[in-house]
Parts: structure tokens; sequence; C-alpha cells
């Protein structure tokens, strides 16, 4: 199971990966005959709907990146149902977009905006979806879903304007509202990424004083070692000698990691040229004695 998985997962991203480059083969096409255009001083009807053509595939292809992502990372998701339904909007959409650039009497333009708000509304779910973290904090989790739920919502309400023949004045106000909506959450959720900490968070308070902060003394380290509990009865004093010594240097280790942690956190948080010498001066001291 996990190596038919596999299997679709990489030929999903080769597909992608494809798709991709003829989105840059399609926009370099309809470069090229705007090109040819400007210089010849005219533009004909044959490369006008190549260039309409080559613009289509390109926006298609960009358009489904998304949903096919999502199928990729999330092959075993429910997920794959929006990313599916997404990709295949795409390509309908294209199949309608060309028939209508080649076709003078085309009338189905109904149906090809209901195809492009279909998936418009799947990818910018799968967008969003792919975007996630695993450490991402309530705040963003819940921007996140309420962008996804508003999205859909104004997606439907955008395929019931397209069939319906009259729509009342409430209804698209209720469309630009939703719009807008949609467009501040997708702003707002890298903004608030950004201010809100992780959900794993650093392990403890952030000391004034980084240095002090992962510096014990050997006293504090002998007395965290000495509360351990000790085993009870006759023990050889090379295993129990041997025990201590590695209690120790796991909690060195451990006041290690929260040096680290500083290095390495948010750069809001990370601390000076000087205090960065002295953590990693700090850090090559712990290492040298726990190899000791």
């Amino acid at each position: 199971m996990e190596t038919t998985q596999s299997s679709a997962s990489t030929a999903i991203a080769e597909f992608r990966r494809g798709l991709i480059r003829g989105a840059i083969g399609a926009f370099s096409l309809a470069a090229a005959v705007g090109i040819a255009a400007i210089l010849q001083g005219e533009l004909g009807e044959t490369e006008s709907r190549l260039a309409g053509s080559g613009l289509a595939f390109s926006l298609s292809g960009v358009l489904a990146a998304p949903s096919l992502l999502l199928i990729e990372r999330r092959s075993a998701d429910h997920w794959i149902l929006v990313g599916a339904v997404g990709a295949a909007a795409c390509g309908l959409a294209l199949l309608a977009s060309i028939a209508a650039i080649w076709n003078d009497d085309y009338e189905h333009w109904d149906l090809l905006w209901s195809f492009v708000i279909v998936a418009l509304t799947c990818d910018h779910a799968a967008l969003l979806k792919t975007a996630r973290r695993d450490r991402d904090g309530d705040a963003v989790t819940n921007v996140t879903v309420g962008t996804i739920a508003a999205g859909a919502l104004l997606g439907l309400m955008a395929l019931i304007a397209v069939h319906s023949e009259q729509q009342s004045e409430g209804a698209e106000q209720f469309i630009a509202i939703l719009a807008i909506l949609v467009g501040l959450g997708s702003i707002l959720i890298p903004l608030i990424r950004r201010l809100e900490p992780d959900r794993d968070g650093p392990a403890g308070p952030v000391a004034s004083d980084p240095v002090e902060s992962v510096q014990p003394s050997h006293g504090s380290v002998q007395s965290r070692v000495e509360s351990l509990p000790r085993p009870v009865g006759s023990v050889d004093p090379e295993t129990s000698l041997f025990s201590l010594a590695q209690s120790e240097r796991l909690l060195i280790v451990e006041e290690l990691g929260s040096a680290i942690a500083r290095l390495t956190g948010p750069e809001a948080d990370r601390p000076g040229a000087a205090e960065r010498a002295a953590l990693l001066a700090q850090i090559a001291d712990r290492l040298s004695s726990t190899a000791g």
C-alpha cells in the first residue's frame, strides 16, 4: 500500500513538474508571438489565437499547481478530493477556453466561467492547505480555516450568480464582502504566522542574559545529578560512577539544546554578535566537557 502511494506521489510530482515546464514554454511562446507582432506592426487573427491559447495553457498550468501539490502531499487524506476537483476543473477550463478562442460562435460562456470558478476555489483552498505548518498556532489555524470556508462560500455564490438571469443587489454586496474577506485572510495568514509563536514554542522563559541562562555553574549541575534517585542495594561502584557521569552528560546536552534554540530561534529573539560569540564558545566548552 505504501509502495503504491509512493509511486502515485512520484508520478504526480513528475506530472506537476512537466506542467510547469509546459507553462513556461507557453508563456515564452506567447511572448514570442507578441514580439513578432510588434516587429511586424500588426497581429493577425491566427497569431492572436495562438497567443491566447498559449496564455490559457500557461494560466491553467500555474492554477493547477497547488491542487497537484495537495494530491502529492496528501495522497491518503480526504483533501485529495479537493485537489482532484481543482486539477480537473483547470483542465476543463483550459479546454473550454481554447474552444472559445478558436470558435467565433462559442456560446457556452456560463460553462467556461463555472469551470474557472471551481478551479479558483479549489486551488485557493489547496494553496492555503499546503502552506500550513504543523507548528502553526491557533490564530493561524483559525484564520486559515475561516478563509477556506469563506472562499468556498464565495465560489458557491459566484456559481449561482453565473447561472442566474437576475441577481439581487443584496447578493452582489454579499459576494463583494466575501471576496474582501477571502483576500484579507490570505494576506493576514503569513503576517500572523510571523507574529504568533510556534505551537512547540521555547522550552521556557527567555532570559535577559543568554550567556548566563546556558552557563550553569558546576555546583548546579552537581546538585541536579545528586538529586537523581540512587539505586538501592549492592551496586558495583564503577557502574554507579558511570551512571552518574552519564546523567551529568545528559544534563549538559539539555542545556546545549537551549543554547542552540536561542541561536536558531525567531530572528527578533536572536542575540547580538557578541552574545552569539559567547554562546558559541560556551557550546564548544560544553561539547569538550561532554566528550571528556
